[in-house]
């Protein structure tokens, strides 16, 4: 009887790694793949956090923004989010290139961003006059 258990036990592990040098790898993350990467922003009064949003061209992120501020923000940048490969799930959220953050809420958008050089303000009345303005780099 502990003969057979060890065969089969060999055979089960055979079986289990046989193919595994010839799995396909894993594709690239995709904004549809869930594998995306984090990047956070957090609005505060007149703010954001980071100021400077570096990603890489191509790479599939979730952009999450969050309004730490009893007031509402948004997080506008139309050149950015027309260039970049926006989740068709996620496009809603987007009005003429701008995400508006109610107070003490987060909103995730999943893309793709295209390489270049954009601007980060918000529109709301006055705000990006008091600071609240950045730059989004992706090289």
């Amino acid at each position: 009887m502990r003969k057979i258990s060890i065969i089969l036990a060999a055979g089960a592990m055979a079986l289990c790694t046989s193919g595994y040098a010839n799995q396909p790898q894993a594709a690239a993350p995709s904004a549809a793949s869930g594998a995306d990467t984090e990047q956070r922003v957090e609005l505060s009064n007149f703010d954001f956090n980071p100021k400077e949003i570096h990603l890489q061209a191509g790479h599939a992120y979730a952009l999450v923004v969050a309004n730490q501020a009893s007031g509402g923000h948004n997080f506008a940048a139309r050149e950015f989010f027309a260039a970049a490969k926006v989740e068709p799930a996620d496009a809603a959220l987007i009005t003429d290139g701008e995400i508006e953050v109610p107070a003490m809420s987060t909103l995730t958008v999943h893309l793709v961003p295209a390489a270049g050089s954009y601007k980060l303000v918000c529109t709301h009345a006055g705000h990006a006059f008091l600071g609240m303005k950045g730059k989004i780099v992706v090289e």
